[in-house]
């Protein structure tokens, strides 16, 4: 049925603070004007990871900002809709990397005491979650906040509903859903500007043991001042600060209806290029236009599938699997270029002492970078998936996320199952990356990265000392045909040689193609 009009009738009420502030009024799916409008953010939070809930994010961004109700990594961790309380706005949602809780509140309330002297009660009725947009009630302190992004820019906009002394938290403060904040170092450049650096440490599944994430912070507006804390320590006035479970309050004295506007530049590499990120990508206080243009950009990457017939809720479910298709892989270089390697250190389980490094990624023709570098959760199976599908709606991606990866093997020689913070984390098992790259190749893909270098890398990856395994154990395998002790991973391995051997004889290398078609058959050993 086709609704024409809404008739709303109010018949008795009781408080000083009667009025109705605004109606909102969504049009039925009959009437949804763009891609974007079928997506349901809330599908899977009370089960998913915080990776698949990102609100405040482009397709693959850096920036990936979000709010959490509950301080877990999986299995309905971080955003859950069950929840009544939002315990603060993260800003960065990858893979074993969180970071930067932004939380408004009253000016008495004390940071010190953490969590629960700010977190604070919402309703789904006051929310509207979308790709590159949400916007939530807190009653708590009576403040709307909204916040949208570009690629490596989080953008908020906080409108208060009361007069009062009001704050703007910062919030580097211990472990959040899946690492942990430490070693923070804050300084104070304006009234309306602060920049600083923490340690993302303690993550779930190995990696580089110290990840560096910078930032530059700046408000539309002066703040009455800027105070900082570290632990139970108070500094009235922020100049800078280092320490552990710290923070930043800019302090405002706002009336009913005032706005203030926040803008966070984040870098895996420096401050520097935290504020460069900043200035290039988002050089306007203009919340709509930025706003609008996330949406732009959703609805051209989700439009690029376009499916007709169904019921409205297929039709939903299948445009927010898409949604959640481009997640859950984040780009970690700056606008410039420059990218964190971590793949260097001494191995420690699956831990690296990793040894810090920036470097910068080859430019093209048009001097900006020829492709982009990404954290990414493991590409174990993902040749039933996500390579196929890439390949068919996003190529560029199938080939930016290959260079990646072979940018990784450049730096450290192996390459990645699922590389975080710029370093290896060897989550899952063999060298499944081998087939995304062969895909990509095969496909006609691999455009921007040397073709013979990467053969060679997933070549070497193959054999003793690359990723696919120790050197103990793959030597075992091509002695006796199968992984000790382990028919998986056979099997795992037997389609890597075989997609290694089709990549070998496209390049007429008869040799390799005959060697690793002959492994390919090692399945048979388990029978």
């Amino acid at each position: 049925r086709t609704v024409k009009w809404v008739k709303i009738i109010f018949s008795d009420g009781n408080g000083k603070d009667l009025g109705l502030s605004e109606v909102e009024v969504y049009p039925s799916p009959k009437q949804y004007p763009d891609f974007v409008s079928w997506v349901d953010p809330y599908i899977e939070t009370n089960r998913g990871r915080d990776i698949f809930f990102i609100t405040g994010g482009r397709p693959f961004g850096l920036a990936s900002a979000a709010p959490y109700t509950r301080n877990k990594n999986q299995n309905g961790g971080a955003y859950n809709y069950n929840e009544d309380e939002i315990l603060a706005f993260n800003q960065i949602h990858d893979w074993m990397i969180t970071g930067i809780d932004i939380m408004p509140a009253e000016a008495s309330v004390d940071p010190s005491l953490g969590v629960s002297a700010w977190k604070s009660t919402y309703s789904h009725d006051d929310e509207i979650v979308q790709p590159g947009y949400q916007r939530v009630f807190l009653r708590k302190p009576k403040t709307w906040v909204e916040f949208t992004s570009t690629d490596r820019v989080v953008f908020y906009k906080f409108t208060y509903t009361t007069n009062m002394e009001a704050q703007i938290l910062t919030i580097l403060n211990g472990p959040v859903i899946n690492s942990t904040m430490s070693n923070v170092l804050l300084k104070k450049i304006s009234d309306k500007e602060f920049e600083g650096s923490f340690s993302s440490i303690n993550r779930f599944w190995g990696g580089p043991k110290d990840v560096k994430i910078f930032f530059n912070i700046r408000f539309d507006k002066a703040s009455k001042g800027l105070s900082g804390w570290a632990g139970k320590r108070r500094s009235e006035e922020l100049n800078s600060i280092r320490g552990d479970s710290a923070g930043v309050a800019a302090l405002f004295d706002v009336k009913a209806g005032d706005e203030v506007k926040m803008k966070i530049g984040l870098s895996y590499t420096s401050t520097a290029n935290a504020k460069n990120n900043l200035e290039k990508e988002c050089d306007t206080w203009d919340f709509d236009k930025v706003r609008n243009e996330s949406r732009a950009v959703w609805n051209e990457w989700l439009g690029r599938m376009q499916v007709s017939g169904g019921t409205t809720s297929q039709k939903v479910k299948f445009y927010t699997d898409l949604w959640h298709v481009l997640l859950g892989r984040h780009k970690n270089n700056d606008y410039n270029g420059d990218y964190p390697d971590n793949t260097a250190g001494t191995l420690d389980g699956n831990f690296t002492n990793n040894v810090f490094k920036v470097r910068t990624l080859p430019a093209g023709k048009d001097g900006k970078p020829k492709y982009n570098m990404y954290n990414s959760d493991a590409f174990w199976l993902t040749q039933w998936n996500l390579n196929v599908l890439w390949g068919l709606a996003w190529p560029e991606v199938q080939d930016e996320m290959s260079s990646s990866m072979l940018q990784y093997a450049e730096n450290g020689y192996k390459i990645p199952r699922g590389p975080a913070g710029g370093g290896y984390s060897y989550i899952m098992t063999s060298c499944p990356t081998t087939n995304l790259i062969v895909g990509t190749y095969m496909k006609g893909l691999l455009t921007k990265y040397d073709i013979n270098t990467a053969y060679d890398a997933v070549k070497r990856n193959a054999m003793p000392g690359g990723m696919l395994g120790s050197p103990e154990d793959i030597k075992f395998y091509i002695d006796k045909g199968y992984w000790p002790d382990n028919a998986g991973i056979t099997v795992e391995a037997v389609f890597q040689d075989f997609a290694i051997a089709q990549m070998a004889k496209k390049l007429g290398k008869t040799a390799d193609y005959q060697y690793f078609m002959k492994r390919s058959a090692n399945w048979k050993n388990l029978f």
